[in-house]
């Protein structure tokens, strides 16, 4: 089986996000996304995310990310942390994507 050595995190609620600062903590490298670039935004600048996760740093080493191509390009492993409601808006989301899977899942 193939090392892990990214890993990106598509959803940035508190699920996501906590996900992201646990595996930073693991010295993981970790791409974390959100759909809404404006919070993204104020995410990376403050380094909590307030709405979810009030009171927890995010590690400078998580990279945050509104833009999909860009998260789903990173990982070696793509984590989905989005709320099931959203669930399928994110899949789509990928789809659109360039990606192909990196070895661990491929799709067809």
């Amino acid at each position: 089986m193939r090392q892990i050595r990214k890993i990106s995190i598509i959803g940035d609620g508190g699920w996501g996000t906590t996900l992201a600062i646990h595996l930073a903590k693991k010295k993981y490298p970790v791409t974390l996304w959100g759909a809404f670039a404006d919070y993204v935004a104020l995410v990376k600048k403050t380094r909590e995310s307030k709405k979810f996760l009030p009171g927890y740093r995010i590690p400078a080493s998580v990279q945050l990310t509104a833009d999909i191509e860009e998260a789903v390009s990173f990982g070696d492993l793509i984590i989905l942390a989005s709320p099931s409601e959203y669930l399928m808006d994110s899949l789509k989301k990928i789809k659109k994507t360039n990606y192909k899977g990196q070895g661990f899942f491929k799709r067809g």
